[in-house]
């Protein structure tokens, strides 16, 4: 009897570009093949339709676009148009198993059945503990806790019709199954297969404190509803226990994640080493940096080529300036470009990194090879290019339009002409830019050092009065390395003045 039967899938999707093919491909390699597959368009934004436009056209699926009204919405236009007995709940996000359909539907054999489950396994290696699963009549059970995963149910489209459609009220956002589910068990047995037959992708999102608390919030609002309903009158003592038990834990977490928030609000203004905003000169805590270095930055990165006094300097420029981006050339394994990333990601710092090196066809003897940017490669906020550092900046700056405070590391070939280039360069476009030069240490034309970069910076500086430079130099012994940089008010100021000029 139970394969006979006609089984409807029924897929609401939101902006799942992403995912929507995996999941139809995941009903079209079924053992046993459903009679239809119902995709409801909830509104996408997003390339949803182009994604699915061939199973469009080739007519494997059915396709209803409506407006954005929410997943429940969605699924109860699905189960209106469904011309089959059988209702197979498949989120766009998730994947069925080849055998799924399969092992299910014999189980509907038993007219007492009116739905079937399954365990759930995990894209992404993703691990919870094993859920304890029930059949008959589970709603008991269910009252206690869901364990029933959405992409795992076919449930009788006739128990559907005896219950009504899923609640599309607010009250009921985020746990309008559970509530479909407990609906579902007064009226009828449940039985399931103790397989996963079914990939959930877990998000981020899922687990944020807001979504948490709306979810437990919306489930007092269920228990509450229930007390006064007769399906459940013979369960009011366990209602109550539940409800109890859940107030308690929403005001546990709520006080909970109140004292974190300002548990993380004071280690924050702990750890700013630039929270001084009074200050009338370049000021930084140097405690704070100097463990920031010794503790996180030191192991990563070593003290090569960039020794201690160095890196404070990058660190302490980073953290007092806060530049919205950072333009770095002399990429090489990406040393730099790490202490920049590791810095702005343990003081909270939103920053873009674009680290730039020769490229592949240029002659250099520090030329990295293969082992270009090692140290940064997939580093959230860091982009690795190649080419001429000065020209491929400017070239990026052109198409930023607003929030721009930038920060230059010039690095690599630290010829006197090159620099000079490079600083002026810079300087043409942004005249106020904080730049930070490597190598700059000065000995005297007798020692056989390159003093080509200091010379340039000093230069720089005497041509440039007007510019109000600042300069603070790490002049004790090789390599060195130079600050230059201008009142923050003023910085500001020109920076937006540029982001304009930038625009036209």
């Amino acid at each position: 009897m139970g394969n006979k039967l006609k089984i409807s899938v029924i897929i609401p999707t939101y902006n799942s570009a992403r995912y929507i093919k995996e999941a139809i491909d995941s009903v079209l390699t079924q053992t046993l093949l459903p009679f239809e597959i119902i995709v409801i368009n909830d509104g996408s934004t997003d390339n949803t339709e182009q994604i699915i436009a061939s199973y469009i056209e080739l007519g494997k699926i059915i396709y209803i676009k409506k407006k954005n009204n929410g997943t429940a919405s969605a699924r109860n236009v699905g189960i209106k148009n469904a011309k089959g007995e059988l209702i197979a709940f498949l989120d766009a996000d998730d994947v069925w198993l080849p055998e799924k359909l399969a092992k299910q539907i014999p189980l509907f054999n038993d007219s007492n059945i009116g739905l079937v489950y399954s365990r759930r396994s995990f894209l992404h290696n993703h691990k919870l503990a094993e859920e304890l699963l029930y059949a008959g009549i589970i709603t008991k059970e269910l009252i206690k806790n869901n364990f029933i995963t959405n992409s795992s149910v076919i449930i009788r489209k006739a128990i559907c019709d005896k219950i009504g459609l899923v609640r599309e009220e607010k009250r009921f956002m985020a746990i309008e199954d559970y509530d479909f589910w407990l609906r579902a068990s007064t009226v009828c047995q449940f039985e399931y297969v103790n397989n996963g037959l079914v990939y959930y992708r877990i998000h981020s999102n899922q687990t944020s404190n807001i979504h948490y608390f709306f979810i437990l919030k919306n489930i007092i609002k269920l228990y509450v509803g229930m007390v006064f309903v007769s399906q459940y009158k013979n369960f009011r003592g366990l209602i109550f226990f539940k409800l109890t038990q859940t107030v308690k834990g929403y005001i546990k977490s709520k006080l909970k994640n109140y004292a974190t928030k300002i548990i993380n609000k004071i280690k924050k203004n702990q750890l700013d080493p630039a929270k001084n905003i009074n200050c009338t000169e370049f000021e930084t805590n140097s405690w704070t940096i100097s463990r920031f270095v010794i503790k996180k930055l030191i192991p990563v990165v070593g003290f090569r080529p960039f020794p201690l006094n160095e890196v404070c300097l990058m660190v302490s420029a980073v953290c007092f300036f806060k530049p919205t981006h950072i333009f770095e050339w002399g990429t090489h394994i990406g040393k730099s470009a790490r202490i920049f990333y590791e810095t702005a990601k343990y003081f909270n710092i939103p920053i873009k990194i674009h680290s730039i090196d020769l490229p592949n066809n240029i002659s250099h003897v520090e030329h990295p090879g293969y082992q270009r940017g090692k140290l940064i490669k997939g580093l959230k906020n860091v982009i690795l290019h190649q080419g001429d550092g000065l020209n491929k900046s400017l070239e990026i700056i052109k198409n930023i339009s607003s929030d721009f405070r930038p920060l230059f590391f010039v690095d690599g070939d630290h010829s006197y002409e090159s620099v000079k280039r490079e600083l002026e360069g810079i300087i043409a476009v942004i005249p106020s830019a904080t730049i930070l030069i490597h190598d700059t240490f000065y000995q005297s034309t007798e020692s056989n050092y390159n003093i080509g970069p200091w010379k340039a910076v000093n230069e720089l500086i005497n041509l440039h009065r007007n510019n109000k430079y600042k300069k603070i130099e790490i002049n004790t012994g090789l390599p060195g390395m130079t600050l230059l940089y201008r009142d923050c008010q003023e910085c500001s100021f020109e920076y937006s003045q540029q982001s304009q000029k930038n625009k036209l």
